[in-house]
């Protein structure tokens, strides 16, 4: 009895834990290749597998900024079978993006900025600097770069690790040095004080 008894639960469990989700509206959502779905504007967006490609909407997009239709998105992590991604209401175009806790920086080297959890900052020849995501130890940033209008863009460079504890992070492309505040480093609330430095 109780063999049977644990092969029903084990199966309730099985099927609960393969139920796809729908989830509504902009925001960062992991999401399962072939499953998960979106719900936007009474659209509803699912990210599918083509070979070894990803596509959403018929159309394939890789790591970074995805700017070719709206929702605009950002992704943040790929998996086998998962996404980190962002779906992004793409209202200010001359942004890259947007996770509804972003700000922009277009003067760096002025003062240490606050960062949260996604900031852009942006640098010569249309690099862009954005905090994507945070550990307990530090902020990972991908540096982007715009190669024509502003649904063009490339990765540069992903996840390019700045330390909390003051250490400065040189990054070529774009001659600065990075550096967070270690006394301002927030990991819960996903926010710090960095520094630019011109080299």
């Amino acid at each position: 009895m109780n063999k049977v008894h644990f092969l029903i639960t084990a199966g309730l469990l099985l099927s609960l834990t393969g139920c796809c989700q729908t989830y509504s509206g902009y925001g960062r959502y992991l999401l399962r290749v072939d499953c998960d779905e979106v719900e936007i504007n009474n659209e509803t967006y699912m990210i599918t597998r083509s070979g070894d490609d990803l596509v959403i909407e018929g159309h394939t997009f890789s790591r970074g900024i995805y700017r070719k239709t709206r929702p605009w998105l950002y992704v943040h992590r790929k998996g086998n079978d998962k996404v980190d991604i962002t779906f992004e209401e793409g209202s200010k175009s001359v942004y890259p993006l947007y996770t509804g806790v972003s700000a922009s920086i277009f003067d760096v080297y002025a003062h240490p900025w606050d960062m949260t959890r996604s900031t852009n900052a942006a640098f010569s020849d249309n690099y862009w600097l954005i905090s994507h995501r945070w550990s307990a130890n530090g902020i990972f940033f991908d540096l982007q770069q715009r190669t024509g209008d502003v649904t063009s863009w490339r990765l540069a460079q992903p996840d390019i690790f700045i330390p909390g504890d003051g250490t400065e992070v040189p990054i070529g492309e774009i001659n600065a040095k990075v550096k967070i505040i270690p006394s301002t480093f927030n990991f819960a609330q996903k926010k710090a004080k960095v520094e630019f430095i011109a080299q």
